[in-house]
Order: C-alpha cells, then structure tokens, then sequence
C-alpha cells in the first residue's frame, strides 16, 4: 500500500492518481491531474463514491478545496455541509447506516469548485505507547579523539558522549 492509500482510510483513490478508478463521476465532473472539478450546470449529478461504515462509529471526512465559486457541499449519511472557501476542510460525524455515499455536489446555480485529497476516516483515540525509531543502527567503531570529538561511541547519536571507558 502507497503512503496515500493509508491517509484516504476508506475511500479509494482519494487523490485521484488513478483518474475516477473507485468513483462514480457525474456529467459535470471531470477528473484530470489529481482532482476532481464541477463545472455547474441546473442538473444535480454528484461525485459519489459508496463507503462501507460501522454504526456508531465516528467518522471524519477530510478533503482539499483547491477552487471554488458559489457553494459547493459534501454529504454522507445524514451529513450535509456547506463550503463556500477554499482550503483543508474537516468534518465529524456519527454513522447511522454500514453502507452510504460520500457525494459532492454544488449547492445552488452557478457553483464550481475543484477538490483532492480526499479521505474518510474513524476517529479513534489511540495513542502511540512504544517508540519505533532507528535506535543503535548506525553503529560503527572509530576512536574518540580530541581533533575528532564527535564521533559517537558505537554510533549511537544519541548519547552523544566525547568519551568513552571500556
């Protein structure tokens, strides 16, 4: 799985890299370098892609809005909200259903907008409780001299001693 993939949670192609691979793309939609653009017209034809959701579980649903005119709107599930800027936009909701449509759409006439990075996630409160990090990987032996004081015994960085007894 790409570093993408992980951020977009349950969406599929979230950024577009795959074109509309994973969407359904209303007539006024076209997808072309990574996003996807609504050109309005009087016709309601979204961007959908269906989402599979546990009831009760809070979700959060995350996307860029690179270009907008009017107001645009995203809904899923019972969530209906309204944007009319652009920027990083974030949304918290509860699932009332296991299966809905993640839907864009313009909301009123004229609207345009152009958004990416998609994604849909559970919120959870774990929190990290073991380190994982590069700890004793650069390990190599080189004597501690006053004209080289900053080679780190063993490699190890971290402790950053000048000196070192046995």
């Amino acid at each position: 799985a790409s570093a993408a993939e992980a951020f977009e949670g349950l969406v599929t192609n979230g950024d577009f890299r795959n074109g509309s691979t994973g969407w359904t793309v209303g007539a006024d939609w076209s997808i072309s370098s990574g996003s996807a653009s609504l050109v309005s017209t009087t016709a309601y034809v979204p961007l959908s892609q269906a989402v599979a959701l546990v009831v009760g579980q809070q979700y959060t649903v995350s996307f860029a809005v690179t270009a907008i005119t009017g107001t645009c709107k995203v809904t899923i599930g019972t969530l209906n909200t309204l944007y009319s800027t652009t920027g990083s936009k974030s949304i918290t909701f509860t699932a009332t259903s296991v299966s809905t449509n993640l839907q864009f759409a313009r909301e009123g006439n004229p609207s345009t907008c152009t958004i990416d990075n998609i994604a849909v996630l559970p919120v959870t409160e774990s929190v990290v409780t073991e380190r994982v990090d590069m700890y004793g990987l650069e390990v190599f032996l080189e004597k501690v001299t006053t004209g080289n004081p900053y080679v780190y015994p063993n490699g190890l960085i971290q402790s950053q001693a000048t000196t070192m007894d046995g």
